[in-house]
């Protein structure tokens, strides 16, 4: 013991210990956020643990000394020396000591569930093996309970229902899912249901290995599934070896969120229908929400589920106006946090009513509420990017963190892609956009993904990769968008025929669709259609009638918006200025994004200058100029924005600038010549000599990539008439 003491074997262990804890500690904190796998932080804690034996064998042999590390003397002489050393030992262990004080002191606080590495687990979508296989929206059901279920206990990471539901009937190797995923275990399972019986069968499996880690099989009534989901839920925490500390945890895994089975049978295929997210399911899931109501009107969950179902209906997934959908879902909404007032489901709904509605500051209210009860809906940072998108003092930067947050809680949902890829491209980050939306459609196949990247790459000049995609767009659900898609195309190209008959039958597929509208628009005007247009504007406004003293919906916003447009590039200046101003103060009221102000603030500038009004025209050219800065400074990156500068500048008389815009605009991929080289608008732009030379570029850019498309027979259907020429002039 002596011996020890001399050679300072305590205090090295003591030093090495404390030292070793805060090298674990800060490892556990800073490798997670710098993605390093979960086997990381064990690795640090194996070589710590394997470190200990090793020095203090070295302790024994050597000492610290003012002449660096000697030997240890085997004579107990040279008290200095020692007295020396040992003081050089009791200052590291002090330095050390001070410095897990001020680690403690500056962390912060964690209960115990947090200083053990976090498990993680994907659930799957259990098989419906019931006789008639029409259980389906019941396994789903399930499923999605326990993980929601799941979803509350500390310690553990679940992968959102999207990304693991996307794996339904691919019949892929569980260990492929879970490195996908990016989870350590597989929650997988079957459903057979028969009357008022079910099996339910489920295993755990260990992604790293393939091995079952538990496995069960429960004979139920109907009337038990939620007793059933508690053990199942309870079993994964168990087999996983998550303690449990909050009491709340230990009293109840999975709220029984009603009584009676009958209602949540019905409640289950509510949501069944509502995930498809089409104008039928989400009327069909509108049904079932209000037969679960009628039968438990106290089942708070449901009527989220009503008020869910109608704002969807009103969101661009069917045609119900947004006013309304908020007179219908608002006393579901109301009724669901009367039942529950922390349901963080129901203040997500009221912030999608509110976003809807152009309540801005109370839809963000409502949404940073819902995060702050359950911060893992994944949809209601969603919605909270769109609010934040849309209010002046916020924009593209905040929307994106948000955005980026929703993305990491479900990473393959298709939606949340697009809001996330549509954010970086107006960042400038094009690429990244494409690497997201490319992963999203090779695993999902969707017509929407497809959809947003022809508009990605239209937008940015990718002529090429546009063609390609709005076929893939064409094949798919969203078959009139691709057709619309492809005849922006052929019209930035020049080929005026091939995109007249392309948008023809977009139109007859989806007639009077106001999304198609702006397609037609373009058309027209790269057309030099200026009869097209007159005739579109006229058709557009008998839509909205009473569009001079009625409050406008959002809807009915937007369908006012295209004819105005279309008056002005038509050269019915009054008309489309009339119509412009209502479009604008309706849009300035509910806070539409800044780049959508941008673009129609000057547009009916450039009217207010063609009918002599050169006060209102000039105040709405700096307002429009203001607003681009803003943009900017909120993190919009564009060639759209560049060009409409370039517009700007123009109708300001100052050239130098508008080319320095123009010069941008090109160079990040600006490619419209023909909607400058027609129309009234175009004609103030060409007559800028110093633009020439920038269009000219553009042109030749143009005479390039249709050389190489109509090689491509099988993209363009033939390369063989003299049409194939880029229109002269």
């Amino acid at each position: 013991m002596r011996d020890l003491k001399r050679r300072k074997v305590f205090r090295v262990a003591a030093a090495y210990a404390i030292a070793a804890w805060l090298i674990v500690e800060a490892s556990a904190t800073i490798l997670p956020e710098f993605s390093f796998p979960a086997w990381a932080v064990r690795l640090v804690i194996v070589v710590a643990l394997l470190g200990f034996p090793i020095t203090l064998v070295l302790a024994w042999f050597f000492d610290f000394t003012p002449s660096g590390i000697v030997h240890t003397p085997d004579i107990r002489g040279q008290k200095e020396v020692n007295r020396v050393s040992r003081r050089g030992i009791d200052f590291v262990v002090i330095a050390v000591l001070i410095a897990a004080v001020a680690y403690l002191l500056a962390a912060p606080s964690q209960n115990l569930t947090d200083l053990a590495e976090p498990q993680s687990i994907a659930v799957l979508p259990f098989v419906d093996l019931s006789e008639n296989s029409d259980s389906e929206y019941f396994s789903d059901g399930i499923a999605e309970e326990l993980l929601n279920s799941l979803v509350g206990v500390d310690g553990l990471d679940v992968a959102a229902r999207t990304s693991s539901f996307a794996y339904r009937d691919q019949n892929q190797d569980i260990r492929t899912i879970g490195q996908e995923l990016n989870v350590d275990t597989v929650l997988e399972g079957s459903v057979r249901r028969a009357g008022d019986q079910i099996r339910i069968t489920a295993q755990l499996i260990n992604v790293e290995n393939g091995f079952h880690l538990w496995s069960q099989t429960y004979d139920r009534q109907i009337d038990d599934i939620f007793t059933v989901q508690e053990e199942i839920a309870r079993a994964i925490v168990k087999a996983l070896e998550i303690t449990l500390i909050a009491d709340n945890q230990v009293a109840g895994l999975v709220k029984q969120p009603t009584t009676d089975v009958r209602a949540y049978d019905l409640y289950l295929n509510g949501r069944y229908y509502w995930h498809m997210r089409t104008k039928e399911s989400l009327e069909t899931s509108l049904q079932y929400f209000e037969d679960a109501v009628d039968v438990d009107d106290r089942f708070a969950l449901a009527y989220t589920g009503i008020a869910d179902a109608y704002l969807l209906l009103a969101a661009g997934y069917g045609d119900l106006d947004a006013q309304e959908a908020a007179v219908k879902a608002e006393p579901a909404i109301a009724r669901a946090l009367e039942l529950d007032d922390s349901l963080g489901e129901a203040y997500a709904s009221l912030g999608l009513l509110r976003l809807n509605t152009g309540e801005l500051i109370n839809a963000e209210l409502a949404l940073r509420k819902a995060i702050s009860f359950d911060p893992d809906y994944a949809m209601a940072h969603m919605w909270l990017g769109l609010v934040l998108q849309r209010l002046p003092n916020e924009g593209l930067l905040a929307a994106h963190q948000e955005f980026q947050r929703a993305y990491r809680i479900d990473r393959n949902h298709p939606v949340i892609s697009n809001n996330l890829a549509d954010a970086l491209a107006n960042m400038g980050r094009y690429d990244e956009a494409v690497d997201l939306l490319e992963r999203i459609v090779g695993q999902n196949q969707t017509g929407l993904g497809y959809a947003k990247l022809t508009e990605m790459a239209l937008n940015h000049g990718r002529l090429e990769q546009a063609v390609n995609w709005s076929k893939q767009t064409m094949a798919g659900e969203k078959r009139a968008y691709g057709l619309a898609a492809m005849s922006r195309v052929y019209a930035v190209l020049g080929q005026m025929e091939r995109a007249r008959s392309l948008i023809a039958e977009a139109e007859k597929l989806e007639p009077g669709s106001k999304k198609l509208m702006g397609s037609q628009v373009r058309y027209l005007t790269t057309a030099n259609d200026l009869q097209g247009l007159a005739s579109l504007a006229e058709t557009g406004l008998l839509a909205v009638p009473d569009w001079r003293t009625k409050s406008l919906s959002e809807h009915e916003r937007w369908s006012l918006m295209w004819p105005g447009v279309a008056s002005v590039l038509a050269g019915q200046y009054d008309q489309g200025a009339e119509v412009l101003e209502r479009v604008l103060n309706d849009a300035e009221a509910v806070g539409a994004p800044v780049v959508e102000l941008v673009e129609l603030n000057s547009l009916l500038a450039f009217a207010y200058q063609q009918i002599d009004q050169p006060s209102k025209a000039h105040a709405l050219l700096a307002k429009s100029l203001d607003l681009t800065d803003r943009a900017r400074s909120q993190g919009w990156s564009n060639p759209n924005l560049d060009f409409v500068r370039a517009v700007i500048f123009t109708l300001q008389d100052k050239p130098d600038s508008a080319v320095v815009a123009m010069r941008a605009a090109v160079s990040n991929g600006w490619r419209d010549y023909w909607l400058v080289m027609n129309g009234p608008l175009g004609e103030k732009l060409r007559s800028q000599p110093n633009l020439n030379a920038l269009l000219a570029q553009v042109r030749a850019d143009l005479d390039d990539i249709w050389i190489q498309l109509a090689k491509q027979e099988s993209v363009i259907e033939t390369a063989l008439s003299g049409q194939n020429q880029l229109p002269k002039g």
